[in-house]
């Protein structure tokens, strides 16, 4: 089968058992939605999560871009510093195409940079991550409108958007001008003011050290039971 000129294999596997979308129904959302979604992840290093088992059960991580990819999906030589100085051959997304093609690769979440690879060390955003401990949202709307308030007083503009699992992300755009160590410090000072206002909902949970949460540079707020 043939989506946007890519060939997709096993159109018909399920993905999401439990609303029984396809992989053919996620190629031709992606499709759709290229439109909206390039702008923001063009020109960025993205890591992908791959379900070849549906999303109900454990997927993986790719990183490094598969050997057997097409020619047409962008490799972007990013600089590791955790393996040895070498460089990590990683997607680049530019078009419509790249996207189907992804997603008959079963890729159903793509992890995407927060800094363009002309300037690769350093963020042009920041990701709150608010997470909560159980199924209650309403303590999640709670602290993001918190946080909220927090940058309104000063001055920083920030966006919100589900975070494909039970809580938010809260999207800081900051200028190009410290590496991903320097604004970590900042955005963990943020953190801390914004546990301070919400001492009975929150906690600071340090997330393992990886190269995802590295390159996101996701600042995670437990939201406590």
């Amino acid at each position: 089968m043939e989506i946007h000129e890519v060939e997709i294999s096993h159109p018909d596997k399920i993905l999401f058992s439990e609303d029984h979308f396809l992989k053919k129904d996620i190629a031709e959302y992606y499709c759709r939605i290229a439109p909206y979604i390039l702008p923001w992840i063009e020109g960025r290093p993205i890591t992908l999560k791959r379900y070849p088992d549906g999303i109900e059960h454990e997927g993986f991580f790719n990183k490094h871009v598969p050997d057997y990819f097409p020619d047409f999906i962008q490799r972007l030589q990013v600089p590791m510093e955790t393996e040895g100085g070498l460089n990590m051959n990683m997607v680049g997304v530019n078009e419509a195409r790249d996207l189907v093609y992804l997603a008959g690769q079963n890729t159903i979440e793509l992890h995407v940079a927060l800094a363009k690879m002309q300037d690769v060390k350093k963020p042009d955003q920041i990701i709150f991550d608010l997470d909560p401990a159980d199924n209650d949202f309403e303590k999640v709307r709670a602290v993001a409108l918190e946080l909220k308030d927090l940058l309104d007083f000063m001055e920083v503009s920030s966006f919100v958007k589900t975070s494909g699992s039970k809580g938010v992300h809260i999207h800081v755009p900051i200028k190009v001008c410290g590496s991903f160590k320097e604004i970590k410090i900042i955005a963990r000072k943020l953190a801390e003011k914004l546990h301070e206002r919400c001492l009975d909902l929150t906690t600071l949970e340090q997330r393992k050290k990886n190269e995802v949460v590295r390159f996101l540079l996701i600042i995670c707020v437990m939201i406590t039971q």
